[in-house]
Order: C-alpha cells, then structure tokens, then sequence
C-alpha cells in the first residue's frame, strides 16, 4: 500500500472529497486507486514471467476502460483518468521500476529493460478501472 503515500492521490482525493462536498470520502479514493495500483502492476510483474507481449494487455485494460466509460456517471470518468494521471507520481514510478526492473532480472533470458518497459502504462490502467468500477457501483 505504497500508493496511499503518494503525495499526488492524497490531492486528488482530497479535491473529489471538497467537490463532491463529501459524498465520495477521501479515504474511497485513495483506496480505490491503491488497489487498482497493485492488481496492475501485480498483472504486469505475471506479464513478465509469463513473457505475455505488452501490446495484448494494453488493448484489453483500454478496451475494459471504454467500455466501462459508456456505463459510469461522466463526473466519474473524468476523476478516474485524473487517478491514472497521479499513478506517475515521485513516490510510485521508481518503486515500480526498481520492482520490475528486479523480476525482470532475475528472471534471465531476455533483457531486463524490455521485460521492464511498459510497467508504468499498465499499472496507470488499475487506478482508471477502479474508479470507473467505483462509479458503477456507488449510489
């Protein structure tokens, strides 16, 4: 739960809490967005054993991400591409690399800066899709 420390989600949560004027609490946001984090950058480090090609992930996390837009409130799918937004933060982005960069290594056969590239695309999808599931589900 590294992501919660993020000085970026704790503004962005904070904004949606004093927006909503407190119908969406700050602490559902950076939940939200914490857990999106760690299934996708958990489903990235899977992609690298698996040697599963980046570009197959990509379009399905982007594809679930549309379609789930069509079905969510639009004051949803704007924050939930603002939470994507703060997966680059200063906190988030050398922990996921140095992570992956890590498996990638130990991992042998190819070079790990390929096996490592794309962590941070997929792991931006997680905090998207959480929140547009969030919209889905909160009344």
């Amino acid at each position: 739960m590294q992501k919660t420390a993020e000085p970026d989600v704790q503004v962005l949560a904070a904004q949606v809490d004093a927006v909503s004027d407190g119908a969406i609490n700050k602490f559902i946001i950076v939940t939200a967005v914490a857990c999106g984090v760690g299934i996708f950058v958990s489903l990235a480090l899977l992609r690298i054993f698996l040697r599963i090609p980046i570009n197959y992930l990509l379009v399905i996390g982007y594809a679930l991400v549309f379609l789930l837009a069509l079905v969510t409130a639009p004051e949803f799918v704007a924050v939930s591409f603002d939470a994507g937004g703060v997966t680059t933060g200063p906190m988030t982005v050398p922990f996921i690399l140095a992570l992956g960069v890590g498996v990638a290594s130990v991992t042998g056969k190819r070079t790990s800066s390929s096996d490592s590239f794309g962590l941070i695309a997929l792991a931006s999808i997680g905090p998207i899709l959480a929140v547009l599931l969030l919209g889905v589900f909160y009344k």
